[in-house]
């Protein structure tokens, strides 16, 4: 058997997400986006006056709910604020908020046949808007003091490049009494963006910090703590939660002083730990403490040779070093989000098949199996201000992260999304998507799918259950009854894939993928997540759900053998059930060197390949070595 030395625990593990390419985030985004109702109408039943100015939204009667769509809950952050902290914003007249207002300013690929062929643009920089849904209530019955209900604040994912707030939260918060609340927060070069020049001109912490998407979140749960109140919510109840980067932007939540106090329990849908350091964020890639590919150095030396400013890049590094900061910040505020974004984009292209995250350059053969992508632009940064200059790890082994109520979880299938997109898994023709080798397809889809578990539930349950009292809980989502549809397989394209649970959560109309109405198991299974989240965020344990009858969901308990996670599926899938499954990197390794299905050294380099082109943060650079020198050589 061969057996890789690795690093210990989860927090070695950098984001499970860089491996996206712009495609796939894309996707994910409009995968678990779900529409807003049309041209809703102002209900004066609706009006609420918070401290921040009044408001009237509308009613929906489809879910028993009240809506508030596109509350400011900062000033724009345009023009001189651009690369600041948010600021707060008040106002006097009564506000109709009946629609979203603007998603932050995001790419938007263009494909044809899984094959990427461009790019274009949406958004605005004016887009800090958070939406409401409560049951319906009249104003004098709103509740108050201790018959407030709980707030659940949503955390979108796209990998902090792309999404929105844009969901449905009415089913939810009508269904399961509770007070829903989604927000958008700036994503890409807007949201992190880390360069001394910022620093050495801000005018505070916050401003120098780099981490401008994380203080809009952190100011979005600063405007509930405020004003929840007057929508019935409860301020000393609030959960947050959110799916793969929202999942991973509940994690640095949990480890930033600026959150204190903002929050009282968390569920990670699908994420992982991710920070950057400052080196890696700032420095050129070829000074003495390397810096990542498309640092903000990096960066600025691109620009310039856009701008035909510098021939080369040497060139760019001299003209760099005679531009004082104000000049640097200047030059960067007259920046457009698409010549940010275009300058990203080239050294992604420049640098994707020699770079391996967390390192620096190694000339791999192997390396070329990483896909050409500006998702893996450092963010989160361990500023010391806003997230804190230690890792999780350590964090959390001296106790000093946020030790609330916390759910962890999975799907089964994470990997699956991601390969149904990718042409070296997958053929199309006339439109149908079909899967060239199945067992290809099934074995990388488990591994990867098994690497992501680890990383992002069982090792954080394991570290978290040690240093913390509060309870932990676990699960793993195995729902995948998706018909044949136009000819394709969708049941083995997709499975169980990645955010797949949050169509249940938000109760949709359609199943997953498709344009099929939603079965009545479909639909069971969306009441008995929504009971179980929903009972979470009243008592911090989710036990049997809202009305007491679903099967008991146990914590995460280290030192007992009996079941650790519950499992969520229907009827036909098993049901609902307690297991005693638990994986780690290690185990995950030793199983695919035993594995009877991958008999020769050819098809092991395959899967080994696969697992680099869809997860490779999950391996370190030694790991890769030892891949490259004994599993892909006879």
């Amino acid at each position: 058997m061969i057996k890789i030395n690795l690093e210990k625990g989860f927090f070695g593990i950098l984001a499970y997400l860089s491996f996206l390419s712009n495609i796939t985030v894309f996707l994910l985004f409009a995968l678990v986006s779900i529409a807003i109702n049309a041209q809703p109408v102002a209900d004066k039943a609706s009006y609420r006056s918070p401290p921040a100015g009044p408001v009237i939204g509308y009613s929906d009667i489809t879910s028993n709910s009240h809506a508030w769509l596109g509350i400011p809950y900062a000033q724009p952050p345009i023009a001189g604020l651009r690369w600041k902290a948010p600021r707060p914003i008040m106002w006097q007249e009564e506000k109709q908020t009946l629609d979203t207002g603007s998603v932050c300013t995001q790419s938007k690929p263009l494909f044809e046949r899984n094959v990427y062929v461009g790019m274009t643009y949406t958004g605005s920089e004016d887009c800090l808007f958070l939406n409401i849904w409560s049951p319906s209530f009249e104003p004098d019955e709103v509740p108050t003091d201790d018959k407030r209900l709980p707030v659940m604040v949503w955390i979108h994912g796209g990998g902090d490049i792309r999404g929105s707030g844009d969901i449905s939260g009415g089913k939810l918060a009508g269904s399961q009494d509770v007070i829903v609340v989604s927000m958008n927060y700036r994503l890409g070069p807007f949201g992190w963006l880390s360069h001394p020049a910022l620093r050495d001109k801000a005018a505070s912490l916050e401003d120098a910090s780099g981490n401008y998407g994380t203080l809009d979140i952190i100011q979005s749960l600063q405007w509930v703590q405020d004003n929840i109140s007057a929508f019935g919510g409860d301020p000393n109840r609030v959960t947050i939660f959110g799916v793969s980067a929202g999942g991973w932007n509940v994690f640095s939540l949990l480890v930033s002083p600026k959150a204190k106090g903002l929050f009282h329990r968390a569920i990670v849908q699908s994420g992982v730990p991710r920070m950057a350091s400052r080196i890696k964020a700032e420095h050129f890639m070829d000074d003495v403490e390397a810096g990542h590919p498309q640092s903000s150095g990096e960066l600025l030396l691109q620009l310039l040779q856009d701008d035909a400013l510098a021939a080369d890049r040497q060139v760019a590094k001299k003209q760099l070093y005679k531009m004082n900061a104000n000049v640097i910040v200047a030059y960067l505020r007259g920046k457009t989000y698409a010549q940010l974004e275009q300058a990203y984009d080239t050294l992604a292209q420049k640098h994707s098949r020699t770079y391996l995250p967390k390192e620096d350059v190694y000339n791999s053969k192997l390396a070329g199996f990483i896909p050409k992508s500006n998702h893996s632009v450092p963010k989160l940064f361990n500023d010391g201000v806003v997230i804190s200059k230690d890792s999780f790890e350590t964090l959390v082994l001296r106790k000093r992260h946020k030790p609330v109520p916390i759910i962890l979880g999975t799907t089964r299938d994470e990997s699956k999304l991601f390969q149904a997109l990718d042409p070296s898994f997958v053929s199309v023709v006339d439109g149908k998507v079909s899967v060239k080798d199945t067992q290809r397809y099934e074995l990388a889809n488990e591994y990867v799918s098994k690497l992501w578990k680890a990383a992002g539930a069982d090792e954080p349950a394991l570290a978290l259950s040690d240093h913390q009292k509060a309870s932990v809980f676990v699960y793993r989502f195995d729902w995948d009854d998706l018909p044949f549809d136009n000819g394709q397989n969708l049941q083995q394209l997709y499975g169980a894939s990645h955010a797949m649970e949050s169509h249940f959560l938000f109760g949709v109309d359609m199943l997953p993928r498709t344009n099929i109405p939603v079965t009545r198991e479909f639909e069971d299974l969306s009441d008995q997540i929504m009971s179980y989240w929903s009972e979470f965020a009243y008592h911090g344990d989710p036990g049997k759900g809202r009305d007491g009858k679903l099967p008991l969901w146990k914590s995460w308990n280290n030192k007992s053998t009996s079941a650790k996670m519950i499992v969520l599926d229907a009827p036909k899938g098993g049901g609902i059930r307690m297991s005693t499954d638990f994986v780690n990197k290690q185990k995950i390794l030793d199983q695919i060197a035993r594995d009877p299905r991958v008999r020769s050294v050819a098809v092991r380099c395959q899967l080994y390949q696969d697992i680099l082109h869809h997860s490779h943060t999950f391996l370190t650079l030694g790991e890769y070595k030892a891949l490259e020198k004994g599993l892909c050589t006879p």
